[in-house]
């Protein structure tokens, strides 16, 4: 498996659904250094558990200048029970699987 950022850039690249800029990948990269690859996972896991899957959201928040707002409505994995900490981690743990999946 790719290390996590690869993984997210092909993400963006791969299951992408909208046309973006060169400076919206940039910005897309910098969300991962700023917040984290943990949470930019985060949102990406809450767009497949939505049933979309793709980076769509992150796109337009990042278009609409709304990128903190989003991250702060991420559900915190740390404050759901354990049984809830369990299922999320089975649905990114599948999420991850699919993504590089797709790489080779």
């Amino acid at each position: 498996m790719a290390d996590k950022k690869g993984l997210l850039i092909h993400w963006w690249h791969y299951y992408g659904k909208c046309i973006y800029t060169f400076d919206e990948l940039q910005k897309f990269e910098k969300i991962i250094e700023d917040y984290g690859e943990e949470k930019v996972l985060d949102a990406a896991v809450a767009s497949y558990i939505c049933g979309d899957g793709s980076p769509t959201l992150i796109l337009n928040c990042i278009r609409e200048d709304k990128v903190k707002e989003m991250v702060e409505t991420l559900p915190k994995i740390e404050e759901m029970t354990e049984e809830e900490q369990q299922f999320h981690k089975k649905i990114k743990d599948t999420f991850l699987e699919i993504i590089s999946s797709s790489i080779k």
